[in-house]
């Protein structure tokens, strides 16, 4: 009688299709704060690379604010915050999280090979007085972890309350594709704020430092305008 292997740990990951041809779920791995990695499939959207996050719980916006909202929050499509170009959420998968779950597929699919061999060898010897045969214990490897991190400037948009992260500035909500301009300008406002605050807290001693702090203050101040 013929035996069918058992593939115990791709069908834990299977949502659908046949058992010799599976469809498979592998959850996105997330930053320490629990944002995933996205990325714009506009190739002149640079630098495409962004994180997105949940919306934040029991956020109301501004009515003079949610009419800038441009597709309905939390409904599918992504926007690109680099360049307002919508698309599939699909359409964002990051290469590195592509790369990370064909990896888990793959030690998932090779140790459930192994198991089935150690299953079929396990009656080899039976009977048999010269022959003898004790398989292994067998070792489950760990899930392959992949490191995430957060990027540079972490916001919420003030008309959705989607949580994301950009590197410099976007100027569109991943989410609701609302232009958040002003939450950007909003930002280089306070962080020049801090760098003055910074700058006048240092003594007579530390003047230098102080002077480079008011120095890329303005800067800033320039950049942001």
């Amino acid at each position: 009688m013929r035996r069918k292997m058992k593939l115990r740990r791709l069908e834990k990951m299977r949502t659908g299709g046949t058992r010799t041809k599976m469809q498979l779920s592998i959850p996105m791995p997330k930053t320490p704060d629990g944002r995933v990695y996205r990325y714009s499939p506009n190739a002149e959207a640079h630098p495409r690379h962004f994180v997105l996050g949940d919306p934040v719980v029991g956020f109301v916006a501004d009515p003079d604010r949610a009419v800038r909202i441009k597709y309905a929050p939390g409904t599918p499509g992504t926007v690109c915050p680099y360049s307002g170009v919508r698309a599939d959420d699909a359409e964002f998968m990051h290469p590195d999280d592509r790369k990370a779950a064909v990896k888990i597929v793959k030690q998932a699919a090779l140790q459930d090979m192994q198991d089935a061999v150690s299953d079929m060898l396990a009656g080899v010897a039976r009977g048999s007085k010269s022959i003898t045969y004790k398989p292994a214990a067998r070792r489950s490897k760990s899930r392959p972890r992949f490191g995430r991190r957060d990027l540079m400037r972490l916001l919420v948009c003030d008309c959705c309350g989607r949580d994301y992260g950009v590197f410099a500035i976007a100027l569109f909500c991943p989410d609701c594709g609302a232009p958040n301009l002003a939450l950007h300008f909003a930002r280089e406002a306070e962080l020049v704020g801090q760098q003055v605050d910074l700058a006048e807290s240092q003594g007579k001693d530390r003047q230098e430092l102080a002077y480079r702090l008011l120095g890329n203050a303005h800067e800033d101040v320039l950049t942001a305008f």
